[in-house]
């Protein structure tokens, strides 16, 4: 369906500033993170769409997390993707300002390397529910109440 790849697509777009600023600095700013959180947010809810044709304002949310345990999706991932899910549920859109918990984890690693593989990860699990997910989404016993 038109809009599920159309979420794809964003969640695509979001990782495009996290993926540059990894390769200009090294480091993941609040902005970076927030837009790595959006990426899976926007994953999950191609899924969503792609159930629905849509996503149903009890959907509307930032709570990705509470949404892929909800439609079945998180009990199908790999344990790679659940772990990953759980992590980067932390990094809040709202929460912007240095010091606060969730984005410090994101936003002040001194190691490139894992600011990096956050990204690569990220990029990994879009192309997952892009072509594993959503072509058997009817099989995988993923339900939209």
């Amino acid at each position: 369906m038109p809009q599920a790849a159309e979420y794809i697509t964003r969640a695509r777009m979001f990782l495009t500033r996290p993926a540059d600023e990894v390769t200009r600095t090294g480091s993941l700013s609040a902005v970076g993170a927030h837009d790595l959180f959006l990426a899976h947010e926007f994953s999950v809810k191609a899924v969503v769409a792609e159930v629905r044709g849509t996503v149903p304002k009890p959907y509307e949310h930032h709570g990705f997390l509470d949404i892929a345990r909800t439609i079945n999706l998180y009990s199908v991932l790999p344990s790679e993707f659940q772990a990953q899910l759980t992590e980067i549920s932390s990094f809040y859109p709202t929460v912007r300002y240095p010091g606060t918990p969730p984005d410090v984890t994101a936003t002040s690693s001194t190691n490139p390397t894992s600011v990096a593989v956050q990204v690569e990860r990220a990029q990994r699990f879009v192309t997952y529910v892009e072509t594993a997910i959503i072509p058997n989404v009817n099989s995988m016993g993923i339900t939209v109440p």
